[in-house]
């Protein structure tokens, strides 16, 4: 049945599709009748238009058949919702976990906190903590709808503030600056005086 071009349904004038699949894509239209298979993920994804570089795709396959693989995907609370691009990740998450894969969604409540660089010329508008803790459960929401919470390969839904917020400035420096001369560090934007 893949790759079977559809008829809308007079009755709702929508597309019969399988619970999880995707019905628009390049090419034409393609019913899932069952979940691709780990081996066939990548080619599906390729096939969507939603892979644009692969440092060795042979590789990739590879891995993706042998065992089911953890993937993240990140989601910054820099505002209350998430916003139409956010879909495109949350669908080809549910597309890798529906082919067999483990996904962990991070909320990145550190992130939020340190504001949303809206240009480089711009200042980072910076939010109350209470305000990004707000965003951070709004997001988690709207993530939990698309992802499945039990069963074979359950999703996970993490706060990168959980593990962040006890580290200081000064041991995050120390710890993980430490390779980094300051001039380097200011060739890069990290440290600007």
């Amino acid at each position: 049945m893949k790759g079977q071009t559809l008829a809308r349904r007079p009755e709702t004038g929508r597309l019969p599709i399988w619970e999880g699949s995707e019905v628009a894509g390049r090419g034409g239209i393609r019913l899932y009748t069952q979940p691709p298979m780990a081996a066939e993920i990548l080619d599906d994804l390729a096939w969507r238009g939603l892979v644009a570089h692969s440092t060795d795709p042979a590789v990739l396959q590879a891995a993706l058949a042998a065992a089911p693989l953890t993937f993240y995907c990140g989601f910054d609370p820099t505002a209350p919702s998430l916003h139409f691009g956010n879909l495109l990740q949350l669908v080809t998450m549910r597309r890798l976990q529906l082919a067999g894969h483990d996904p962990i969604a991070v909320v990145g409540g550190a992130t939020g906190l340190i504001g949303d660089p809206s240009g480089r010329s711009a200042e980072r508008s910076l939010n109350e903590a209470e305000v990004v803790a707000d965003w951070v459960d709004r997001i988690r929401v709207q993530v939990e709808r698309y992802l499945a919470f039990s069963g074979p390969h359950p999703a996970r839904i993490v706060n990168n503030l959980e593990w962040t917020a006890p580290v200081s400035a000064l041991d995050f420096l120390r710890d993980v600056g430490k390779p980094f001369t300051l001039t380097h560090k200011t060739v890069f934007g990290i440290a600007s005086w």
